[in-house]
């Protein structure tokens, strides 16, 4: 804080000590005269330069908020834009893995089908079929992904069909 202090009393005392007085002439103060202190760096580039750039155009509170402000942003943007460019990848992959969650259920069906199938449990598998469809229908998903849900539906009736086929092919086979 004592920067603060050290451009508050450079900014103030030129406005109000930088006029002509008793004591001294018109810009005289502040000046560097007594080289008794080692003189600041601050104190320095202020002699060098003049007011920060900020403070030749801005009142002095805007200046110093704005100075904070930057001091404040510039590591969250640095920290941010990683984050940005991964975040369409991050989306697109949460989009598709609640389809793929879908299709992970329908694979554990189809191989049961192809393994176990049970003619005694084709209403449980046309059961467990709808709730999979159901599943995929009440999904929330976005346009551009739209297709993604097509093709599941597709595949979803691909194992219904299999399903059908099953069932009409154990009762031929009961009926010879």
């Amino acid at each position: 804080m004592w920067w603060c202090a050290t451009i508050c009393t450079r900014h103030w005392s030129g406005e109000v000590n930088g006029k002509t007085g008793f004591f001294q002439r018109a810009g005289e103060f502040p000046s560097y005269k007594d080289h008794s202190f080692v003189l600041a760096d601050e104190a320095q580039r202020y002699y060098k330069s003049g007011p920060p750039f900020l403070q030749r155009y801005l009142p002095f509170w805007i200046a110093v908020l704005v100075e904070r402000l930057f001091v404040l942003i510039v590591p969250i943007v640095v920290l941010l834009l990683p984050l940005l460019k991964v975040a369409p990848s991050i989306y697109s992959w949460r989009v598709r893995s609640k389809i793929f969650r879908c299709y992970g259920d329908l694979k554990f069906l189809e191989n049961d089908l192809r393994q176990n199938y049970d003619r005694s449990r084709h209403a449980d598998y046309l059961a467990r079929l709808d709730r999979i469809e159901e599943d995929a229908y009440a999904r929330n998903i976005p346009l551009a992904f739209s297709d993604l849900l097509y093709t599941l539906r597709e595949h979803i009736n691909l194992v219904r069909k299999k399903l059908r086929y099953l069932e009409s092919g154990r009762r031929n086979d009961d009926k010879t």
